[in-house]
């Protein structure tokens, strides 16, 4: 129930949490995560602790937290570098339902503080933590975009993606900007014949809300 006691976790896969007799720490770690107090801090929080077991990417959410009727039901997330609380806050996801966190880099042997609980205060016996390993996209930086050429179709995935931060210059959102491109994938299209083109995301699916930039070059340049 505190950042000093958190239950050890082993490993990658699916681990059950309850947080029904929980108190709220008042814990945050810092900066990005919000602090005691804040509507969006987590309440009725427990804590973990999880070593990576590669050098790589991980995700840790709470997918599949639900009542005992199948309803989802509003978890906080957040995940700490450290094993304590003097462990400092890398990410907090308090979207409204479940909540997914990405860490696109770490090594091997580094320990993680998980800190999980309800948003508003909501509080479930059937709650998991779902741990897993994610390979990256290999186009997920300016530096290695997918090749594409003429017309066509191409579909995308971003699920996970991290946000490059590439900017690009003037006429595209600055890093930092609320509309700047976030979890970024990149391609380097030539075109075939001259004149007019349109490069679009039309089709994707209903609820994505899509964002896109086009460049002048072949490279983070």
């Amino acid at each position: 129930d505190t950042c000093a006691s958190p239950v050890p976790l082993t490993g990658i896969g699916t681990f059950v949490w309850d947080n029904t007799n929980a108190t709220t720490s008042g814990f945050d770690g810092g900066f990005p995560c919000m602090p005691a107090g804040d509507n969006d801090a987590v309440t009725v929080d427990v804590f973990f602790s999880w070593t990576l077991p590669t050098t790589g990417a991980f995700r840790i959410d709470t997918l599949g937290s639900s009542t005992p009727g199948g309803i989802p039901v509003n978890t906080n997330l957040a995940v700490h570098a450290g094993s304590d609380c003097s462990a400092t806050c890398i990410a907090q996801d308090f979207a409204v339902g479940n909540n997914s966190i990405l860490v696109p880099s770490a090594l091997a042997g580094d320990v993680f503080l998980i800190q999980a609980g309800g948003w508003g205060g909501t509080i479930n016996a059937q709650n998991v933590l779902n741990i897993s390993l994610p390979p990256i996209p290999a186009n997920n930086d300016c530096a290695t975009p997918t090749s594409i050429s003429g017309f066509g179709t191409w579909p995308f995935d971003t699920t996970n993606a991290t946000t490059s931060g590439f900017w690009g210059g003037t006429g595209c959102p600055p890093p930092g900007n609320n509309d700047q491109i976030q979890q970024d994938v990149f391609y380097l299209w030539t075109a075939t014949v001259g004149g007019a083109h349109q490069i679009d995301t039309f089709g994707s699916p209903l609820g994505f809300d899509t964002n896109i930039a086009i460049h002048t070059g072949t490279d983070c340049s």
